[in-house]
């Protein structure tokens, strides 16, 4: 009974055995399964960087290949389930685009459940079919493409960004890249409207034409075909206005057809059939009326270079048309140079702008200068001259610089100056000190005082000739103050002279507004010469003390800056030349004198010297003892061949004479008590024997004492 019992809980044991293994077999269906091939798919996309996503976000895709048109991707799905089956592909600007991929049980899966499923009563299949691994993309969906459109929204935003453009180009380029826009038709007739204008712009009648015929389908074939009409009517009737030919009829052909193919035509003859007139017409007014109505308005119709030929040509008709109208009669005056001076500057002020010029009317500021000085210099009174460079102020406007009055102007520009001109209260040469950069005569120094030279002053008088400045004279109250005087123009003043009270107590003299030297004054008396003359006549009185040293160092000291002109200069050139030629002729003289001295001395020392040469017989005992005392003289010694003729003074001598005479030498003479050091001279001395003539007798031998150390031997020879 108990084995019955047990029977049931063996089967169930065994079954649940069975139901384990089949469930484990079951849960490795993906065994060896490639998720990065069955979970993959291509996709070919007109846009690059696209973004593909799913439920799960975004999936990773690589791109493979691209092209100018297509981008290839190879994208990956995590999960093949249903909810991950649909896709977005997306970028900005553009329409998002949805896919469906299908899905399809892997073989390799279906046949490892299969044989699984049949001992398991086919349990695997009913596993699986929930399993994503079960599945993989099926072949049908492996390749999907894809077509972006952009938004409506960007197109209208990219529409608008040209819509003002004039460049067909534009709009084609935006049908082209947005043919799904909303605005392809406006940008088909933006093209349009802009190609119509380029050919109006070409100005040619055939342009048109070839527009009509290749926009049969445009908004603007009517406006094109309305200009047609136009064309054909204004070029009649620009023919008939190039047939008149005259002002009257290019204005009008201009007002009516203002926009017409040959409206630059017609401008060009407009200018050249007004200023035809205007060069004809003798007349100011008229001639500016076609500056300003013509030329100047419608330069921009023809070229830079024709604008500034006939711009030349009327400013010069223009030019001489002033000079002609204010004095047609050529008599000039004073009323006569105002009036066409006034008109000048009234023109030349209206046009400042322009490229009218007027140098010959210009050119006239020098006769008018001219013409104020031969009045201004007969004035003499200072209230007249302020009425009448007041006057000529007004009458002759911006005659000169906005800087300068015009009496600077007359007296710069004037061609014919000469004689003298006085300027009241008008401090003229502090002007001329600062234009031309002149020595500053200002102030002066004076005796360790300084003076104001040129303060105060109530008139300068001018003195010029040939038209250039000669001489400046500066007074206050009557009394001169400074003279100033030039040569060759302001710039090269050379002489400048100061007064005190009426009186001349310096002048200095300069070069290119430098100081070369100055002359003290007093009482009319030059001090600087003076000082000069008495120092040169200090130098002459020396001189004639024969004092030459003292001499030339006075004259040096009388070195000045002066001119070497001057005749002090010349006397003190003299006087140095007149000392050097004493100094050297005494020098020489006083050399002569001790070249004699010396000659004479050197005679007496050779004579003292020939006299001391006489041989002095002396003892030679003596001479030993006390050598000092025979220095410089010539001493006669005896001496033997022979010992018994006292060989011990024989040897004493002999020992006794210096070793540097070459012309003699030593040698050892065998005699028959003992050996003797005689010293013998070579000529007397020839093989070992003395010479023929020579006997073994006495030698007398004169030796010459230099020093007490140095000896020279004068002569040698035998007794007699």
């Amino acid at each position: 009974m108990q084995l019955l019992k047990n029977k049931p809980i063996r089967e169930m044991k065994k079954l649940f055995f069975y139901c384990v293994i089949a469930f484990f077999i079951t849960s490795c269906a993906s065994f060896k399964y490639s998720k990065n091939y069955e979970n993959t798919f291509n996709l070919t996309s007109n846009v690059d960087q696209v973004i593909v996503s799913n439920k799960s976000g975004n999936l990773r895709a690589n791109k493979t290949s691209s092209s100018h048109q297509n981008h290839n991707y190879e994208v990956y799905i995590d999960k093949i389930n249903n909810k991950y089956l649909s896709l977005q592909v997306t970028k900005n600007n553009y329409d998002t685009a949805y896919l469906e991929l299908i899905k399809t049980p892997r073989f390799g899966a279906i046949a490892r459940d299969f044989f699984i499923g049949i001992p398991t009563f086919f349990t695997p299949f009913l596993i699986d079919a929930f399993r994503s691994d079960f599945y993989q993309i099926s072949s049908k969906s492996k390749h999907q493409e894809v077509k972006l459109k952009y938004h409506q929204e960007f197109m209208k935003n990219e529409f608008k960004k040209i819509e003002n453009s004039a460049s067909p180009s534009d709009f084609e380029d935006y049908i082209s890249n947005y043919p799904h826009s909303n605005f392809v038709y406006q940008a088909t007739d933006k093209k349009d409207a802009s190609e119509l204008v380029i050919a109006i712009n070409k100005a040619s009648e055939s342009e048109i034409d070839n527009y009509i015929l290749s926009h049969q389908n445009s908004s603007s074939l009517n406006e094109a075909k309305k200009i047609k009409d136009e064309i054909v009517e204004a070029r009649i009737a620009f023919q008939e206005s190039i047939n008149i030919n005259s002002v009257s009829a290019y204005e009008q052909f201009l007002a009516k057809y203002p926009k017409s193919i040959p409206h630059k035509e017609a401008h060009i003859k407009l200018i050249d059939a007004a200023e035809k007139v205007a060069l004809s017409s003798n007349n100011l007014k008229q001639m500016l009326a076609y500056y300003d109505n013509y030329l100047q308005k419608f330069k921009n119709f023809i070229g830079e270079e024709t604008y500034k030929s006939k711009n030349a040509i009327i400013s010069k008709t223009i030019d001489n048309q002033i000079v002609l109208e204010n004095n047609p009669k050529q008599l000039w005056n004073y009323n006569e140079y105002s009036k066409l001076w006034i008109t000048y500057i009234d023109v030349s002020t209206k046009y400042k702008n322009k490229l009218l010029t007027l140098d010959i009317s210009k050119a006239y500021d020098l006769k008018i200068s001219s013409e104020l000085f031969a009045l201004l210099i007969k004035i003499s009174d200072a209230n007249k001259q302020a009425e009448f460079l007041q006057k000529a102020s007004i009458d002759f406007p911006e005659l000169s610089n906005t800087k300068d009055l015009i009496f600077i102007t007359i007296l710069q520009k004037s061609s014919n100056k000469n004689g003298s001109l006085k300027l009241f209260n008008q401090a003229y040469v502090p002007y001329l000190i600062s234009k031309n950069k002149l020595y500053d005569v200002t102030s002066f120094n004076y005796k360790n005082n300084k003076y104001q030279s040129i303060e105060g002053s109530t008139y300068e008088e001018f003195t010029f000739k040939n038209n250039e400045i000669q001489e400046i004279k500066v007074f206050k109250d009557n009394n001169l103050q400074t003279q100033l005087k030039f040569s060759s123009g302001y710039s090269n003043m050379n002489e400048a002279s100061y007064f005190i009270n009426g009186k001349l107590v310096l002048t200095d003299f300069m070069q290119f507004a430098s100081k070369l030297y100055s002359y003290e004054f007093e009482d009319g008396v030059n001090l600087s010469l003076k000082q000069l003359e008495n120092k040169i006549k200090e130098g002459d009185a020396a001189l004639a003390s024969k004092n030459f040293d003292k001499a030339l160092e006075i004259y040096s000291e009388c070195s000045n800056d002066y001119p070497p002109s001057i005749e002090l200069n010349k006397r003190l050139e003299n006087s140095i030349n007149n000392a050097e030629n004493k100094q050297n002729k005494y020098l020489k003289e006083q050399e002569k004198k001790e070249n004699a001295e010396l000659v004479a001395k050197e005679k007496e020392q050779q004579e003292q010297k020939r006299r001391s040469r006489i041989p002095k017989v002396v003892d030679v005992f003596a001479f030993l003892d006390d050598v000092n005392n025979y220095v410089g003289q010539t001493l006669r010694f005896v001496v033997m061949w022979k010992n018994e003729s006292s060989p011990s003074r024989i040897i004493n001598v002999i020992r006794y004479f210096p070793k540097e005479y070459r012309a003699y030498q030593w040698f050892y003479s065998l005699e028959a008590n003992k050996n003797l050091l005689v010293y013998v001279p070579i000529e007397f001395y020839e093989n070992g024997k003395m010479k023929e003539g020579f006997t073994q007798g006495d030698l007398l031998i004169d030796i010459y004492i230099e020093t007490p150390s140095k000896y020279e031997l004068v002569n040698i020879q035998r007794a007699r």
